[in-house]
């Protein structure tokens, strides 16, 4: 028995390496589907974490990988806290809300092979099976007697409604991709048909069988999240797509990860009130933005006059604004930043990844009446130092807008570099430095 057991383990271990390693992150969400203030929830280097899922606008649930195998995470978003549900001998997978308070369900692979969909309490860790006679991958709550489930075959993989009052279930459609998704607003599941070449979103009806196509998906995906105002949402590699059923329109890009240097986009959960999504990204890039790197400095910059100064760094400096974040008043005067007073920060990036500096720039208005002609002439920072492939595209900027050159400059060095000097518009000094020539 210890021998069989072993061979289990080992074999479990075996799947959960096999899987590619991956990251939850939360996203603020706009009407536009503009993504800002990424935040790693789950932050396990190297190791599967997936399956995120929305209980509230203030509750995440999501699978998570400790001990060499996965069970389900809470996290708070309101306290910032998360907490350990599952605490079983085996892996649990697809956490979901049920309709009964303080209970969620999973997939729960145990260590003899059986894979069952269970109920879990958040308040003490109790669990029930909830159906005992069938191998269940994914599901969707329709009611709270219903429930819609991919059913994993040998080579095939079957769309299943199973009635919990009555223990009765009937095959819908057979190969089917793994994300079903109850349809807002509606009494409808969606699913994705495999069964050709050109995959499709479809929906249907549980209860009568009506069944009527909505779109192809994107080329080879199978993952996706429907909005609360019944726009879909799809990723392929960094960029998220959306999907107006209404307007009978293409996939239309609406986001890319490419400036939080992450790639790889599969599952997708969408916050009840849109404006939240949690992305699972796979780990090709190994840079965490996420970690801090004790060598690199970021700088806060106070400007008169925000936007403009936006203008300035984004256009002359080419810098790419990353995300924005807000210092409340309570934090402020807490924290000993402001005397009370609140600031949202935009955060800008000359280059992307972890090891690149970050501007922070924040406005309280106007506040003094003379800016310095020198370095000399003021404390504290006075100039920042960009170092650069060639000043070439940067001297045609600042010429094109009209931007003062200070001193001589461009000076050029021996060395083949060219030095450039410029003020921001509240008398920041900025030094270019690259190469003369591209």
């Amino acid at each position: 028995m210890k021998t069989t057991l072993s061979i289990i383990a080992i074999a479990t271990s075996m799947w959960l390496q096999a899987q590619i390693a991956t990251e939850v992150y939360l996203f603020d969400m706009d009407k536009s589907f503009r993504l800002t203030n990424p935040v790693n929830l789950s932050n396990n280097p190297g190791f599967y974490d997936n399956q995120p899922s929305f209980i509230d606008n203030n509750l995440l649930l999501y699978t998570s990988t400790r001990n060499h195998q996965t069970d389900i995470k809470e996290v708070d978003l309101r306290k910032k806290t998360q907490q350990w549900v599952t605490n079983t001998p085996g892996n649990e997978f697809s956490p979901q809300a049920t309709p009964k308070t303080n209970i969620y369900a999973a997939i729960r692979l145990d260590n003899d092979g059986k894979q069952r969909l269970y109920n879990y309490s958040s308040l003490n860790g109790g669990y029930e099976e909830l159906i005992s006679d069938q191998t269940i991958g994914y599901y969707s709550w329709y009611d709270k007697n219903t429930i819609v489930s991919f059913v994993p075959e040998e080579d095939n993989s079957k769309l299943v409604v199973n009635n919990l009052k009555n223990q009765t279930n009937f095959t819908f459609k057979e190969n089917i991709g793994r994300s079903i998704c109850k349809i807002p607003n509606t009494n409808l599941v969606s699913y994705i048909d495999k069964s050709s070449d050109v995959w499709e979103i479809r929906s249907f009806d549980p209860i009568s069988g009506t069944d009527a196509f909505i779109a192809n998906t994107l080329e080879g995906m199978e993952d996706m999240a429907w909005g609360p105002d019944g726009t879909i949402l799809m990723g392929k590699e960094e960029v998220l797509y959306k999907y107006n059923p209404k307007g009978g329109q293409k996939w239309i890009p609406v986001s890319s990860l490419e400036y939080f240097n992450l790639k790889g986009i599969t599952r997708l959960a969408i916050s009840p009130n849109g404006k939240q999504i949690a992305i699972v990204v796979n780990e090709e890039i190994p840079e965490n933005i996420q970690q801090q790197n004790n060598a690199i400095i970021d700088i806060g910059i106070v400007v008169t006059n925000l936007k403009k100064s936006l203008a300035f760094y984004k256009d002359i400096l080419g810098m790419k604004e990353t995300r924005k974040f807000t210092i409340d008043k309570a934090f402020g005067r807490k924290s000993g930043l402001t005397s009370g007073l609140s600031a949202e920060v935009t955060v800008l990036q000359l280059a992307e990844g972890n090891n690149a500096t970050e501007l922070k720039l924040m406005s309280f208005g106007k506040h003094k009446n003379w800016y310095p002609d020198y370095i000399q002439q003021d404390m504290g920072v006075q100039y920042i130092t960009i170092y650069v492939k060639s000043v070439a595209p940067y001297l045609k900027r600042i010429q094109e807008n009209n931007i003062k050159l200070l001193g001589d400059t461009p000076i050029a060095f021996e060395n083949g570099e060219s030095f450039l000097l410029i003020k921001d518009y509240d008398g920041t000094f900025i030094e270019i430095i690259g190469a003369t020539d591209e």
